[in-house]
């Protein structure tokens, strides 16, 4: 999936959600910046280095019962390492995270992820849902897409403070390195004002594949919403 045409769908579909505004019952738009930890661990070789993710979120309010929402996550790493005995990889991973010459073990990832999706409030406090996410490392063979199943709770802690959790579960995802097995969960505070919103939390994302091999992000995160 390339930049472009990620980019081109997620302003359509911001598009759209604006055009039924009028009709809407609340529309939520955020924007958050995670400093995460990017992780990649292959036959029992890890590399891992800082990076920022910013991503931009929109929910649809269709029903008192019924959420749509969008994610739109982009970013990029600093140089992750490997050792420089690191060997080569199997074929679960794109042979591009071990770059020739030998002794040139490093490489940038740059996440590239949208993410499609819909709940249903089972109480005003606690909704189940899934949908559709794609996600790519920007590396060559590191194309990746499935289903995912949610969860996401939330209990008041005082008259405008909130603590917020969600959860992703995911064994379907398919990618060019094989399938993985998608675990997500994030836990934070959000302090409301009249029409607009401040938070922040700790995230954990992890793609296990076959074997220990894997790649995730980590990190805390702060980000701002707007509603109306």
């Amino acid at each position: 999936m390339q930049k472009a045409s990620v980019g081109l769908i997620v302003l359509v579909l911001v598009i759209g959600l604006m055009s039924m505004g009028a009709a809407a019952q609340t529309i939520n738009v955020a924007l958050e910046e995670w400093f995460a930890d990017s992780i990649v661990e292959v036959d029992g070789q890890e590399a891992k280095a800082g990076m920022n993710l910013t991503t931009i979120k929109g929910e649809y309010g269709v029903s008192d019962k019924i959420t749509l929402e969008l994610l739109y996550t982009f970013g990029r790493s600093k140089a992750l390492r490997f050792s420089d005995d690191a060997e080569p990889p199997t074929d679960q991973m794109p042979t591009t995270l071990f770059l020739a010459p030998p002794e040139q073990t490093t490489v940038r990832v740059d996440p590239d992820s949208l993410r499609i999706g819909g709940y249903y409030a089972l109480t005003p406090s606690f909704k189940v849902g899934g949908g559709y996410l794609t996600t790519d490392l920007s590396l060559e063979g590191s194309d990746a897409s499935g289903f995912y199943l949610g969860a996401k709770a939330e209990t008041p802690l005082a008259e405008r403070l909130t603590l917020r959790g969600e959860v992703l579960y995911s064994p379907f995802i398919n990618g060019d390195y094989g399938d993985a097995k998608l675990t997500s969960a994030d836990l934070g505070l959000v302090y409301a004002f009249d029409s607009w919103e401040v938070g922040g939390g700790y995230r954990w994302t992890e793609f296990a594949l076959e074997g220990d091999d894997s790649f995730g992000f980590s990190g805390l995160y702060l980000g701002a919403g707007f509603r109306f």
